[in-house]
């Protein structure tokens, strides 16, 4: 409270500089970013006030942002090596998710899942990229693949990743989209998280009686 109503912006910087890096330890990124531009309002020049909000947009995907915020430090302050180090994993991971997204259009446009595996796992590194809409277009199609094939060991490879898939679903909010997965996959194995998933997935949905059900698997 003492520092709240201090009139010392050193003061304030301080103790905005801390409630940032708690917030991004507890990766709430936006409302990080907002303790850090606060400080950039008062002090223009604060080289790791833009760094730290380079590295909120990168942990969440966003490297272009994270990037702009980075190259603004380095301005700043160009001779320090972690701003530089940081800079050239920034554009690593922007290239790798460019080559993610090139690989789910072609993919999409030629419509050949007879690669399952490598098609479930496009899907799952779009939704590391933060690309659901193309990460949720992908999983249809497999899971069409899926209804329609019944290949008992194509089957059981996906049920190995199942419980990513089921995850970014949870994720988003998408329960339906689990229950759907899981009425073609009950049987091809059995795994804790993936039962765990199904399980919240029922209750989220009011549907006691299966969740219950699952539970006692």
């Amino acid at each position: 409270e003492r520092i709240l109503q201090t009139d010392n912006i050193k003061e304030k910087i301080k103790y905005w500089d801390e409630i940032g890096y708690c917030l991004m330890e507890l990766e709430e990124y936006d409302s990080a970013r907002r303790f850090y531009r606060l400080i950039l309002k008062y002090r223009p020049d604060n080289a790791v006030a833009y760094f730290n909000i380079g590295l909120a947009y990168a942990n969440e995907k966003n490297y272009d942002r994270g990037i702009e915020y980075v190259k603004k430090a380095m301005e700043i302050n160009p001779k320090k090596g972690k701003y530089q180090e940081a800079l050239q994993k920034l554009k690593e991971g922007q290239k790798n998710i460019e080559n993610v997204d090139s690989s789910a259009t072609e993919l999409l446009a030629r419509n050949d899942i007879t690669n399952i595996t490598s098609y479930e796992l496009l899907g799952l590194s779009l939704i590391f990229a933060m690309d659901y809409e193309k990460a949720d277009r992908i999983f249809d199609r497999a899971l069409e693949y899926h209804k329609k094939h019944r290949d008992k060991e194509k089957m059981i490879e996906t049920f190995e990743r199942l419980a990513f898939i089921l995850y970014s679903y949870l994720q988003a909010d998408e329960y339906n989209k689990i229950i759907e997965w899981w009425k073609v996959f009950e049987n091809s194995g059995k795994d804790t998280g993936v039962l765990e998933i199904v399980a919240r997935a029922y209750l989220l949905l009011k549907d006691y009686k299966n969740a219950e059900k699952i539970s006692k698997r």
